[in-house]
């Protein structure tokens, strides 16, 4: 895994990374071939062993990524989590406009999770989402549609065997316009502003005023 992260911003805390999946669950996974690179968007639920990170999905059957990664195993995922622009003019020193965000990316093997358990894992997923809106839809179902809709999907395991987040929320800065940033960011009508400035308040220790 290859990309750039200062180690001011560098986190490889397993909970922290299982706690961002879980607030940030759509994943843009990405597997290459022979110089071409295929990408879908999943959502996913983590879940950790031990030590070691395991994400559980689907594919549709229609989607010719699926194809791919029955030849290439080796995947590569981003999640995406706060996003904001940040002005200088709220530092105390001199700076220049920049970005606060936070990703986490990681690197698995994929397979397919078998027919006789692939019920089971799919009721699974579907409870944990389905129970954050309060309802009880379920795919165990013997509705026809669901059944039909189910022949349709590929339940998927990644094992993960690389993580690495990047938290990236004005630590480089002293903490005067670390507070100056977040509170300027608190206040806008924007709800991704205000949602990076709780992020970076939790990440830099403060609190909001």
């Amino acid at each position: 895994m290859r990309f750039y992260n200062p180690s001011a911003f560098r986190s490889d805390d397993l909970d922290e990374v299982l706690t961002f999946i879980e607030q940030n669950p759509l994943a843009t996974l990405i597997t290459s071939k022979e110089g071409e690179t295929f990408v879908s968007h999943l959502p996913m639920v983590a879940k950790r062993e031990d030590d070691k990170v395991v994400l559980n999905s689907h594919f549709s059957k229609a989607n010719p990524h699926l194809a791919i990664c029955r030849e290439v195993p080796s995947v590569y995922l981003v999640f995406h989590g706060v996003s904001a622009s940040v002005t200088p003019t709220l530092y105390l020193e001199k700076g220049v406009p920049t970005w606060n965000y936070s990703v986490v990316h990681l690197r698995g093997r994929l397979s397919f999770v078998s027919q006789e358990n692939s019920d089971s894992a799919l009721e699974a997923m579907t409870r944990h989402f389905e129970s954050k809106r309060g309802s009880e839809f379920t795919s165990t179902s013997d509705d026809d549609y669901i059944r039909s809709m189910k022949r349709g999907i590929e339940v998927i395991e990644i094992e993960v065997t690389e993580v690495e987040g990047k938290f990236k929320l004005s630590q480089n800065r002293q903490l005067e316009d670390r507070i100056a940033v977040a509170e300027s960011l608190n206040q806008s009508v924007d709800l991704e502003d205000k949602r990076t400035a709780a992020e970076m308040a939790r990440v830099n220790h403060f609190d909001l005023n």
